[in-house]
């Protein structure tokens, strides 16, 4: 899990929770086959009332600890799933009829793939996410994670040149030609109060066809 409202309450954060951590550790037996839920709902009730409602927050899981139930319940608390699927999984993309392996999408080291769509092909199980895969040198195979923070035409993010940090955002011309559209402005905007908040510049890359309606 990743809380953060600014740079370095990261780690104040997992300090504070690390003293605590007997409240919400659960230690079972390695290879036992159960259900994680309970573990699952007694640890988002003991972080909902720890972190502060101003903080953005990612929840991070593992292959075999994700569902659809857990999905949507760390959207209901305003927080951001970020959970890995096994490669075995079905995805029907935005716009498309058809579900397809996800081994299809990313088939080789080097390639990746990012968008909305469905995920999981039975019906009584079906996710409307967004999915990002990578396959990276060095790795046996693929990654897949499944989160409702959609990539959209743009790119944002905060790095460093010349040693100094500084807020990008970027355009990104190979999804829907780089139109803008909500979640671009919803990103955007977001790294230009972090900009102002920080002090740093901004760094803007622009490839796009215009506004998306």
């Amino acid at each position: 899990m990743i809380a953060a409202r600014e740079r370095g309450d990261a780690e104040e954060f997992n300090l504070q929770m690390g003293q605590d951590a007997g409240l919400i550790d659960s230690i079972l037996p390695a290879g036992q086959k159960r259900a994680w839920r309970r573990e699952w709902l007694r640890m988002l009730r003991v972080l909902r009332v720890a972190i502060p409602a101003d903080w953005t927050v990612l929840m991070l899981a593992d292959r075999g600890l994700y569902a659809r139930w857990l999905f949507r319940r760390i959207v209901r608390l305003g927080w951001h799933p970020f959970l890995r699927i096994n490669q075995g999984c079905k995805f029907r993309p935005s716009g498309q009829t058809q579900f397809v392996w996800l081994r299809e999408l990313v088939g080789q080291v080097g390639m990746r793939w990012r968008g909305g769509g469905t995920a999981f092909a039975s019906p009584d199980c079906h996710l409307q996410s967004a999915l990002v895969g990578w396959w990276g040198e060095g790795h046996a195979e693929p990654w897949f994670v499944l989160t409702d923070l959609a990539a959209d035409g743009c790119v944002t993010g905060v790095g460093e040149i010349d040693g100094r940090r500084v807020a990008v955002c970027a355009y990104d011309f190979t999804v829907m030609a780089g139109s803008m559209g909500a979640v671009n402005e919803q990103k955007t905007a977001r790294m230009r109060e972090l900009a102002l908040r920080q002090r740093i510049p901004v760094v803007w890359l622009l490839d796009s066809a215009g506004a998306r309606i």
